[in-house]
């Protein structure tokens, strides 16, 4: 399970905010509780958060942290066995690389 009690509202809202452009086979892996609690946190956002259609993820200005916890939902409740010591294999390389 994720723990979210140090997570930002805004990086909270962020997170959501990716999930509604996942296909529902994917969000439907990830448990209604998680989610629940995402949104809670991101009730007291203050921040607006637009999506350019056409564009990767990763071309969206989402924070780094944004980004890191849709890994590790994917990592989690999503990618194969293959998907995920490829996932390792990334995370392990760019530890190293810092």
């Amino acid at each position: 399970m994720i723990n979210l009690d140090q997570l930002d509202a805004n990086i909270a809202k962020e997170v959501l905010f990716t999930l509604m452009y996942t296909d529902e086979k994917i969000l439907d892996k990830i448990p209604s509780d998680l989610i629940n609690n995402l949104s809670t946190l991101a009730a007291d956002s203050n921040i607006d958060i637009h999506f350019e259609k056409g564009k990767a993820i990763d071309e969206q200005g989402l924070s780094d942290e944004t980004i890191n916890i849709i890994s590790v939902l994917y990592y989690y409740y999503v990618a194969t066995e293959d998907e995920k010591k490829e996932l390792l294999q990334n995370w392990k390389y760019n530890e190293s690389a810092n």
